[in-house]
């Protein structure tokens, strides 16, 4: 049976491996507006260019380099920045949420919500979990990576912006 994701985060079972995944930066209450993803592919910056981007039936097919990867240093000490990340500003009050349909054949295939962020002066930093600066300018976007083969195709279903849930982030 194939279920559709109901909620930020939630993931699925849809055919025998394929999984349905969905992310949010700054979860939301309600009130996200859906973003036309054939207007979000020409008009946002690839971090890395992707073998390949379409929008086919109104959702974005992205498949991914051999080798792609989003670790900034890892305890070995390499730095692997190269995942593709289709991104746009996003403001400083906004949350984002992606929705994928992904067949996680392989150790490490990756799909989700790339977030950067800098501070004036600074350079672009993937931002993990931290809390951002008030002048910090973000970017955020569908994310997709494959380190340890070629091939990967990711089918991004939904993309949606809207304002931040008010009970998780009060003011102090």
């Amino acid at each position: 049976m194939t279920r559709a994701p109901v909620g930020p985060g939630e993931r699925r079972l849809r055919g025998d491996d394929a999984r349905v995944g969905s992310r949010s930066i700054a979860p939301y209450a309600g009130g996200m507006e859906n973003i036309e993803l054939e207007a979000l592919l020409a008009r946002a910056t690839w971090t890395e260019e992707p073998v390949a981007a379409e929008v086919r039936d109104g959702r974005l097919l992205v498949t991914a380099r051999e080798e792609s990867d989003a670790w900034r240093i890892t305890a070995y000490g390499f730095i692997h920045d190269n995942a593709h990340a289709l991104v746009e500003p996003l403001g400083a009050e906004a949350a984002i949420e992606v929705s994928w349909i992904l067949d996680y054949d392989l150790q490490f295939d990756q799909a989700g919500v790339m977030l950067r962020a800098r501070v004036e002066g600074e350079p672009w930093r993937l931002i993990r979990v931290a809390p951002l600066a008030p002048d910090a300018h973000v970017l955020a976007g569908p994310m997709c990576c494959a380190p340890t083969h070629g091939g990967l195709e990711v089918t991004f279903t939904r993309v949606a912006v809207g304002e931040p849930d008010a009970e998780l982030h009060p003011e102090d």
